[in-house]
């Protein structure tokens, strides 16, 4: 058929398209074109958000993983290396769990899951640094010779085994630690207590009880007259209440030597303070009477009473001393004035009180001198030559012309020697005889003077008198 133009087909073909009820293709299309073009960029966007959000989570893991805390390796010591760096990794691995569960945990309960781990981080490095510090300080008192002596050799070993990692390194519940050798744990977190000696509490309760006792002894005042016993009771108080345990131990070995002169018995003191029972059964060579006063002590409260004791048991023997050689001048010159039926005149009188206060300015001095001074050591040449005066030479064991050949030997004014080997009395005497020879002391003093502090005999007069 040809193709040729109708054009009743044309008019009916528009009549249809302008019919109402024609649908537009294009038309009906359109919307749905739009709508998938919309969804296609909410999906778009949803998609880059949601790999944004991934690589901002791979960052906070890669953050949290980077500031982990870890071990300090310089901070420890090499034998507990190894036991150390085996905990850390299983921190680590512990850590790197929550890390990678987190999104499957309540954010509260991560954090505080994650804290107590680095807690337990942070707690190894601490006990480290405690351990570092704390050998550090022994070092330091060592060196110094301020290590007390009231440590028995228990404490002594122990702190030995520790500081040389002596026995099997160990991880407890409660933190690293040493297996020793006798079976016991010891926590670096517990490290055992090193003592100093208590230079300064000595220092300060010898200061005040011997300026009560010397300050009232010089007025004639004696340890029964209520000014002193009001004075040192106060003084006595507060020394008391703020007296540590280390100071009680301090005090009573390096100083009152209730442990041995080298601190031998400072292990038995201990077992009888906390065990008085064990007093029937400890034998002390010639310090039998020291235990048998230690030994009704009840604890260490007993043992502290008794340190002040000791102290107060010091003060009252200067004063007593100083009381006693002001009543003996104040007798002698009483009866010297009693034999005159005229009495003395004004110029006597003075004279009498000026020679009195010179006498006990020459025993206050003499006093104060021997109480700087530890008879029971070897003499320090520089103190002897302060307090005695003179000429002082000090000669070497092995030095030629040495008269007391092997041990240090110290002279004064060419004549009067003084071997190390003498005893507390001994030296004592022979520095009363230098400050008479130089002129700080009469001859008359000595007798009443030697008296008064107990130094006629061998004893020493610087050890306490235990009642």
């Amino acid at each position: 058929m040809a193709n040729t133009y109708n054009p009743n087909l044309a008019r009916t073909l528009g009549a249809a398209q302008s019919d109402a009820g024609f649908i537009d293709i294009r038309a009906a299309v359109e919307p749905g074109i739009q709508s998938f073009k919309q969804t296609m960029n909410m999906r778009q966007i949803e998609k880059e958000k949601d790999e944004a959000q991934r690589k901002r989570e791979d960052e906070i893991k890669f953050n949290l993983y980077a500031n982990l805390p870890g071990l300090e390796e310089d901070l420890i010591p090499e034998k507990f290396k190894s036991i150390a760096t085996q905990k850390a990794l299983e921190l680590r691995d512990q850590q790197k769990y929550l890390i990678n569960n987190k999104e499957n945990m309540d954010q509260y309960e991560f954090i505080d899951q994650m804290r107590k781990l680095d807690s337990q981080v942070g707690n190894l490095n601490k006990t480290f640094n405690d351990y570092k510090q704390w050998s550090a300080d022994w070092v330091d008192l060592k060196d110094s010779n301020d290590l007390s002596s009231g440590m028995s050799a228990n404490d002594r070993e122990k702190i030995l085994d520790v500081l040389q990692a002596n026995g099997e390194p160990v991880m407890t519940e409660e933190g690293i630690g040493i297996k020793l050798q006798n079976g016991e744990i010891q926590l670096l977190s517990n490290l055992p207590k090193v003592i100093p000696i208590a230079h300064d509490k000595h220092r300060d309760i010898s200061k005040a009880t011997l300026n009560i006792a010397e300050t009232l002894g010089l007025k004639g005042m004696g340890s029964d007259n209520p000014v002193y016993q009001n004075r040192m009771k106060e003084v006595m108080s507060g020394f008391k209440a703020s007296m540590s345990t280390d100071d009680a131990l301090s005090l009573g070995a390096d100083f009152l030597k209730l442990g041995g002169e080298l601190g031998e018995y400072a292990g038995v003191v201990q077992n009888i303070i906390n065990n008085p029972e064990l007093i029937e059964e400890t034998q002390f060579d010639d310090r039998d009477e020291f235990g048998k006063v230690l030994g009704p002590l009840k604890g260490m409260d007993g043992y502290k009473e008794f340190i002040a004791d000791q102290y107060a048991l010091i003060a009252k023997n200067t004063n007593d001393a100083l009381k006693k050689a002001y009543d003996d001048n104040m007798r002698a010159k009483a009866a010297a004035a009693r034999q005159k039926t005229d009495g003395p005149t004004y110029a006597q009188a003075e004279k009498v009180k000026k020679e009195t206060k010179e006498y006990l300015d020459r025993i206050n001095l003499t006093v104060s001198d021997l109480n700087k001074m530890d008879f029971s050591k070897e003499l320090n040449t520089n103190q002897v030559s302060e307090i005695a005066g003179g000429k002082v030479v000090e000669m070497g064991p092995e030095e030629e012309g040495n008269p007391h050949p092997g041990e240090k030997t110290i002279i004064i004014n060419d004549n009067i020697v003084i071997p190390a080997s003498m005893t507390e009395a001994q030296k004592i005497r022979k520095i009363l005889e230098a400050k008479v020879d130089n002129g700080s002391l009469e001859q008359e003093d000595l007798p009443n003077l030697l008296m008064s502090i107990k130094a006629t005999g061998e004893e020493s007069p610087t050890k306490p008198q235990l009642p």
